[in-house]
């Protein structure tokens, strides 16, 4: 059911589909025949306020049978956030919003850039099988991948397929790249986790494992599963791995590896200067400046061949 009221020189439609209410806004509409059957034109915009959703466009086309708007240039505007995109189709009856063409998400702490995006406005989560770019701003971190979902409730990203995220410090030296086949970013606690095939590296370092969680505000890690880290031709591995990253204060990068704890049945082959040295103990911590390993100190146990401070071969 549709009524027409004329406030202003404006056209207020408002649209009762099942109990549930929208309204629009134009300055002018006419009735005119589409493949899809007779519509409503707004050919000079429209703006359609359903609830806490605002969507405002240059112009649109609305069917009454399928409840369904076509909308062109469009915003769509809610306390949590806003989105930009050349296309869109509202679902009245669904609250559901399909976009398309350089989509942009933007709230506060978050942006999302894709060419297709579906939105549920009730659940508050947008979903998109293309290629997806997320940045994080308070943190500085930016995920790409596919089959993705943002849920701005629960302030979680979830990307399924070819996830890669990057923690970005002054350049791109001192970027952090993590790939895996699966990743979550709990945004609200401040949490990133990746899942399988784990394959994390920064400049000089690389940290394979099959389960990663790594704290934003806490600039620290944790991998599990086999984990291994690898530094030119040395290498570690234990039951836990811990990374903790600093300020490098020998330039002026403001992200660095700064310390890598394996803990619990600790292998290392490294380079010293006396050679090559394979040793194992109960906890190494791998001390790094300027992204390189410089030193490795050992904590023994009643099963360790040696402990004590071991300084590592500068040129490999």
């Amino acid at each position: 059911m549709r009524h027409h009221f004329y406030l202003g020189g404006l056209l207020l439609i408002v649209i009762c589909y099942h109990l549930i209410a929208a309204e629009i806004t134009a300055p002018k509409m006419e009735i005119i025949d589409t493949e899809q059957g007779r519509a409503t034109s707004f050919p000079q915009g429209i703006t359609i306020i359903d609830k806490e959703t605002k969507i405002t466009g240059t112009n649109a086309l609305f069917w009454e049978r399928d409840n369904v708007a076509e909308i062109f240039q469009v915003l769509i505007e809610t306390p949590q956030f806003k989105i930009t995109a050349e296309t869109a189709r509202y679902f009245f009856d669904e609250k559901r919003t399909m976009l398309k063409k350089t989509v942009r998400v933007e709230s506060e702490t978050l942006l999302i850039v894709t060419e297709n995006l579906t939105l549920n406005n009730l659940a508050n989560i947008v979903y998109s099988e293309s290629d997806i770019f997320i940045r994080e701003k308070i943190h500085n971190i930016e995920a790409t991948g596919k089959n993705a979902q943002y849920n701005f409730k629960e302030q979680i990203a979830i990307i399924d397929i070819q996830p890669r995220l990057k923690i970005i410090g002054n350049s791109e030296d001192d970027a952090v790249v993590i790939q895996s086949r699966k990743m979550f970013l709990k945004n609200r606690e401040a949490q990133f986790y990746a899942l399988e095939s784990v394959y994390a590296y920064s400049a000089n370092t690389i940290l394979q494992c099959e389960s990663l969680i790594f704290y934003l505000n806490g600039d620290s890690g944790l991998a599990r599963g086999n984990p291994k880290v690898i530094d030119n031709q040395n290498d570690a591995q234990g039951e836990v791995i811990k990374f903790f990253f600093g300020e490098d204060t020998s330039s002026a990068k403001n992200l660095s590896l700064n310390t890598v704890q394996i803990i619990n049945s600790a292998v290392a082959n490294y380079y010293s200067e006396d050679g090559k040295v394979e040793v194992w103990g109960k906890i190494f911590s791998i001390h790094y400046q300027a992204g390189k390993p410089y030193m490795i100190r050992i904590q023994s146990d009643n099963s360790s061949v040696v402990s004590g401070k071991y300084i590592f071969k500068e040129e490999i």
